[in-house]
């Protein structure tokens, strides 16, 4: 009866056993996903003021460059305005 009683006890102690080291794996794994979501994060923040620098850069070219025709729109509509007063007070 006494080996019966051992033989159990080593089974639950096996099964306790089993059972720590499967929460202990679970929390591993759990924390590796953590990790994993954070750094994904992290690089598609990256990513992302990456993009909105290009973005602010071209934006800032191209209304750089429409700016500029636009000032010569205005020099030569003054120009044209200038021109004719004189003409017309000629």
């Amino acid at each position: 009866m006494a080996s019966k009683s051992q033989g159990i006890q080593q089974l639950l102690q096996a099964e306790k056993s089993a059972s720590e080291k499967i929460a202990e794996a679970r929390r591993r794994k759990f924390e590796r996903l953590k990790r994993a979501k954070k750094e994904a994060q992290n690089e598609v923040e990256k990513y992302r003021l990456k993009r909105e620098e290009e973005f602010k850069a071209k934006e800032l070219e191209t209304l750089g460059s429409h700016s500029i025709f636009l000032k010569g729109i205005i020099i030569v509509n003054i120009k044209e305005i200038l021109r004719s007063k004189w003409v017309s007070l000629k």
